[in-house]
C-alpha cells in the first residue's frame, strides 16, 4: 500500500508516453462471394487446377503482398488473385492467405467456378474467366460504425478531402495503397485507408475508388466509421488509428492545426504515420515504476538524521540522476533485457525515458505537446531535444555536485548550512532544527 502511495503522485512522469493504438484485428471473414451461375464437378480437371491455384496463391502472397496466377488450359483454366492489406507484416499476410485458401472452399461448398473471400488483412479471389486489370464493381459491401459524430457537416467535409487525397496517392503508387489522418476537432482525428488490387492501372484504380466513395453518404453519413468494399478496391475510415505503416519523417514537430468550426474554407493536412508497438512501451514504463519502488520497499531501513533529504528522492529525480550519469538503462529491471526474460530493445527503452523526462521539465513551455510526443514515438528519424532538470529535483545526499565519501557527507550534515535550501528549485522556506 505504501508503494502504491509513492507511485501514484509520479505517474505523470510516464503519462505522456501513453498512446492507445488498436492492433491489427483478428482474422474474421468480412464477406464471402460465391457465384451460383456456374459450377464444376467434383474430381474434374477444373477442381484439380483450382487446388493448385489456391496453393500457389497461399505460398506466394507474402513475397510482395500481391500475387496472381493462371493454371490450366481452356475450358478448365483457373485465374487466381490474392491481395494483402498494404500495412500488414509478411507473417500476417501469409497467415491470412493460407486461411483464405482453405475457407473459400468451405464457404463456397457448391463447387462454384467463381468466388471471393475478404478478411481485414487480405482478399482472395478465383474465377474461370480472366478478370485481371478489370474494375469489377458488381459487388459492393457497406459497413458502418454505430456511433454518430457530433458535427457531421465538418466531419464529412474533412473526410471527403482526406479520401480524395488518399485516392490520388494510391492511384499513382505501385502499391495502390494509401493511409492518412486529418483533423476533425481539437481532440479527434479522422483515420482513413484506401486500396486497389495492384493489377489495376492508375486511372482504373482512381475510378474504382471514386465510385465507392460516392456510397459513403448512403451507408455511413454522420457515422464515426465505415467501410465500402468491392472486388477491385476498398476504403475504410475511423476516428481511431487502425492501421500500421512506416512514415516519412516530418519537417518539424509542429502541432497540427485544428479544424475551423464554421463553414469557411479549410485545408486538411494529411499525416502518414507509424504506430509503433506502444503497448510494449506502456508495459515497460509501468514495470520500471513497480520494480523501482518494490526494491526500495524491501531495503533495510537505517537511522539517518532528519536534516538529510537522502530518503526523500522522487522518481523524476531518480531518473534524472541516472540520465545525467549515463546510466539510464539501469532504471529497467535486467530481467527484461534478456537475462532470463524476453529481450527488449534498449534504444526504445531509452527513447521512452528521454521523452518522459521532457514531460516533467521545470519550464512548462519546454514540455512537448501530445502531438509532438506521438511524432517522437512514431518516427525514429526525429532527434528529441535534450531534457532539462525536473521541476521538483532532489539529489542524493546533498547538492548534485557532492561526490564525497559517506563520512564527508555525514560530517557536513552535522553543520548548520544553507545548502539544504538548494535541494529543491522550489523556493520554499525550510526551518532547520538543531538538537538540544
Amino acid at each position: 500500500m505504501q508503494s502504491l502511495k509513492l507511485v501514484a503522485p509520479h505517474l505523470f512522469f510516464f503519462a505522456c508516453l501513453f498512446y492507445v493504438f488498436d492492433p491489427t484485428e483478428s482474422q474474421n471473414i468480412i464477406y464471402s462471394y460465391c457465384d451460383t451461375g456456374n459450377n464444376y464437378t467434383s474430381g474434374s480437371v477444373f477442381e484439380q487446377n483450382l487446388n493448385i491455384t489456391l496453393t500457389s496463391l497461399a505460398s506466394n502472397a507474402s513475397l510482395t503482398g500481391f500475387s496472381t496466377t493462371v493454371i490450366g488450359q481452356n475450358p478448365n483454366t483457373v485465374y487466381g488473385l490474392v491481395l494483402c492489406r498494404g500495412d500488414v507484416s509478411e507473417q500476417d499476410c501469409q497467415a491470412c492467405a493460407s486461411t483464405a485458401s482453405i475457407e473459400i472452399i468451405k464457404q463456397c461448398s457448391n463447387n462454384n467456378k467463381e468466388a471471393a473471400i475478404d478478411y481485414d488483412n487480405c482478399l482472395l479471389r478465383y474465377s474461370d474467366w480472366r478478370f485481371f486489370s478489370t474494375v469489377d464493381s458488381s459487388l459492393k459491401l457497406m459497413l458502418h460504425n454505430v456511433n454518430n459524430v457530433t458535427e457531421p457537416v465538418v466531419f464529412n467535409r474533412q473526410l471527403g478531402n482526406l479520401l480524395r487525397t488518399l485516392s490520388s496517392n494510391a492511384a499513382s503508387s505501385t502499391s495502390k495503397f494509401s493511409v492518412g489522418q486529418t483533423n476533425f476537432s481539437d481532440f479527434q482525428n479522422i483515420n482513413a485507408l484506401v486500396q486497389c488490387t495492384r493489377d489495376l492501372a492508375g486511372n482504373s484504380c482512381s475510378n474504382c475508388l471514386q465510385d465507392i466513395i460516392r456510397y459513403i453518404p448512403q451507408c455511413c453519413n454522420g457515422k464515426q466509421g465505415g467501410q465500402v468494399l468491392s472486388l477491385s478496391c476498398n476504403l475504410r475510415f475511423e476516428i481511431y488509428p487502425f492501421f500500421l505503416l512506416s512514415s516519412p519523417p516530418p519537417a518539424s514537430l509542429v502541432q497540427p492545426n485544428s479544424t475551423s468550426q464554421d463553414e469557411k474554407k479549410s485545408t486538411s493536412k494529411v499525416i502518414v504515420f507509424v504506430a509503433i508497438p506502444v503497448a510494449a512501451t506502456m508495459v515497460v514504463a509501468l514495470i520500471v515504476c513497480c520494480c523501482f519502488f518494490s526494491k526500495n520497499g524491501k531495503k533495510k531501513r537505517v537511522g539517518r538524521k532528519n536534516s538529510s533529504f537522502r530518503n526523500m528522492i522522487n522518481l523524476p529525480s531518480h531518473a534524472w540522476q541516472h540520465w545525467t550519469n549515463g546510466t539510464a538503462i539501469e532504471l529497467l529491471d535486467p530481467m527484461l533485457l534478456g537475462q532470463g526474460g524476453r529481450q527488449l530493445p534498449k534504444l526504445e527503452v531509452l527513447k521512452c525515458i528521454h521523452i518522459g523526462l521532457l514531460c516533467v521539465q521545470e519550464a512548462a513551455a519546454d514540455r512537448p505537446t501530445m502531438s509532438q510526443i506521438v511524432m517522437m514515438l512514431s518516427n525514429h528519424s526525429i532527434t528529441a531535444p535534450p531534457p532539462s532538470r525536473p521541476a521538483f529535483f532532489i539529489s542524493r545526499g546533498g547538492s548534485g555536485s557532492n561526490t564525497g565519501s559517506e563520512d564527508s557527507r555525514t560530517s557536513q550534515s552535522d553543520k548548520s548550512s544553507p545548502e539544504s535550501l538548494q535541494q529543491s528549485i522550489n523556493e520554499v522556506t525550510i526551518t532547520e532544527l538543531d538538537p538540544r
